[in-house]
């Protein structure tokens, strides 16, 4: 098994600058569209050239209404990619063996192997890394412990392929516990506000701001 590199909210990483025309995929649901104009703006500025495809209310629990794995076939190649998604993935998936139901260890085992798929044919295709965005802590509690079990699978789907896991949720909360905040509290001391109203997806604000974060990690992928 290869072995996972985590980015850990914080962690001072390399500055290298980005070289012109590297290639940028940003990939993923509503998670993703929200932060994508911002990081297509730093890359492009950059001297990147940078593609994203994002599909509000897609994941890989059904591939049947959008297939991620053969979408990774039409991408083309990169030299890293940003994915960000699974918060519309707390459903039941269909294998060949029948019906996994949601929070079980066969689900859990079941999403593991669609993330490495997913992430095998990407760089079957010609993706060099991934950095695979952690999803932040919810405001509702039952989807806040969804997406807990969701991300523990995709993690170990990451580790498998040994691919770069970037951790937002001590990122995303004022104490660096985890929880759930619409507010954090900025080096200067001023509070942020990063959240939507609807409690799941960051705000234009926090889109920025967690944009600004990656730009670090993604150069790391890129050396």
């Amino acid at each position: 098994m290869k072995s996972l590199k985590l980015v850990l909210a914080g962690l001072a990483l390399a500055t290298l600058p980005l070289a012109a025309k590297d290639s940028v995929l940003l990939l993923g649901d509503s998670m993703m569209k929200a932060i994508a104009p911002t990081l297509e703006q730093k890359f492009t500025a950059a001297g990147c050239d940078v593609k994203t495809s994002a599909a509000i209310g897609t994941g890989l629990a059904r591939l049947d209404l959008y297939d991620w794995v053969a979408k990774a076939a039409e991408l083309g190649k990169a030299d890293v990619a940003v994915v960000m998604m699974g918060a519309n993935d707390n459903q039941p998936m269909r294998t060949a063996g029948g019906i996994v139901k949601h929070g079980t260890p066969e689900w859990q085992k079941e999403y593991t192997t669609r993330v490495a798929g997913f992430l095998s044919a990407l760089q079957k295709n010609g993706v060099k890394s991934v950095v695979w965005v952690e999803l932040p802590a919810m405001r509702d509690d039952k989807l806040n412990a969804d997406v807990q079990g969701i991300n523990a699978a995709a993690k170990a789907g990451v580790s498998q392929s040994g691919q770069t896991w970037y951790e937002t949720r001590t990122l995303f909360s004022k104490s660096g516990d985890g929880a759930y905040t619409a507010y954090i509290i900025q080096a200067s001391g001023m509070p942020l506000h990063i959240r939507a109203e609807d409690g799941v997806h960051v705000n234009r604000k926090g889109a920025d701001w967690l944009a600004g974060k990656l730009v670090p990690a993604v150069k790391a992928a890129l050396k």
